[in-house]
């Protein structure tokens, strides 16, 4: 009967040694398992950050070369991109809002250059064609009054035919002497 005592607490041991090493075993499986679901998450993580970022630097990249024409659209485009991916940025949910708003003002910095050249363009254009109308309008004028003093001369010119026909007319043109000599 000791015998069989020793036995059933030989087995009691056994049993609770096969217990501890399975309990260990579960806990060790658990453990490894949770290792790698937390390496995925944090690969997951990981890659949608990195989207994230691609995207937002994809628009600010389109609006550092924005025209006036195109800014407001793009800046919008900026904005709405912000709201919907900073949230999967991460570690760089700061550096990516600070690259927007860096790009932002450099955008508005280029379109008020482009806008002072326009303005400069537009200011030279006009001067210029202010400038070839008073020339334009010179050369109209000179030229009025060149027909004015030919229409004169032509008058008088006519009025001297017809003062000077009773005294036998206008000479006719002298001819040069072809030759040299007399």
């Amino acid at each position: 009967q000791q015998q069989q005592q020793q036995q059933q607490q030989q087995q009691q041991l056994q049993q609770q040694q096969m217990d501890m090493k399975k309990k260990a075993d579960d806990e060790r499986r658990r453990r490894l398992e949770e290792e790698r679901r937390k390496r995925e998450e944090e690969m997951r993580k990981k890659l949608a950050e990195e989207k994230a970022v691609r995207i937002i630097m994809q628009v600010v990249q389109k609006l550092r070369v924005a025209t006036p024409e195109s800014f407001d659209a793009l800046k919008k485009d900026l904005e709405d991109t912000l709201a919907k991916e900073i949230p999967q940025a991460g570690n760089s949910t700061q550096r990516m809002k600070d690259e927007a708003d860096r790009a932002v003002r450099q955008a508005e910095k280029c379109i008020e250059m482009i806008n002072q050249r326009r303005k400069l363009v537009e200011e030279k254009r006009r001067e210029m064609e202010e400038k070839q109308k008073a020339v334009e309008d010179k050369a109209k004028a000179l030229l009025d009054e060149l027909r004015a003093l030919v229409a004169s001369a032509e008058e008088q010119s006519r009025r001297l035919a017809d003062v000077s026909r009773p005294l036998g007319g206008v000479p006719p043109k002298v001819q040069p002497l072809v030759g040299g000599g007399a």
